[in-house]
């Protein structure tokens, strides 16, 4: 003997609704994917640029180290007469143009490691900061 109970008056609302439900789950796992996606490409992107600038902080130092040593040079010259205060000048403006480019690309760099840092979702506690109480789920209470 087979027992079925099966709602007529309803007119198919349970079917739709239960249709409705798987609906809005694959609609939340598509975000999900999405979202890891997106997360992925980040820290590929993250990454490059890391590389990017370690590769650049290399040169620049090199760069730096030669314009300090033609600027010492010119000094010298400039001292005893053979160089003119503009060839200085202009020395020095060069190192410090290297500088600057150099220190851009140290923050450069500083940055590409908190985004993929950030990526991974350890950023507050890589910066030694505390999560608000509004941001942890768990320490959130609900209205009913």
């Amino acid at each position: 003997m087979v027992n079925i109970q099966y709602n007529l008056y309803r007119g198919g609302a349970d079917i739709a609704r239960s249709k409705e439900f798987k609906e809005q789950i694959n609609e939340q796992l598509e975000h999900l994917r999405q979202r890891e996606r997106e997360v992925e490409e980040d820290v590929r992107v993250s990454w490059a640029d890391r590389q990017t600038q370690q590769e650049s902080i290399a040169n620049l130092e090199k760069q730096v180290d030669a314009n300090q040593q033609t600027k010492d040079v010119y000094q010298q010259q400039f001292d005893i007469g053979q160089r003119g205060l503009l060839d200085l000048l202009d020395a020095a403006n060069d190192l410090f143009l290297s500088k600057e480019d150099l220190v851009s690309a140290h923050v450069f760099e500083t940055f590409a490691n908190y985004r993929i840092i950030a990526a991974q979702g350890e950023l507050v506690q890589y910066v030694g900061a505390e999560m608000p109480v509004e941001a942890t789920p768990d320490e959130v209470t609900y209205a009913e």
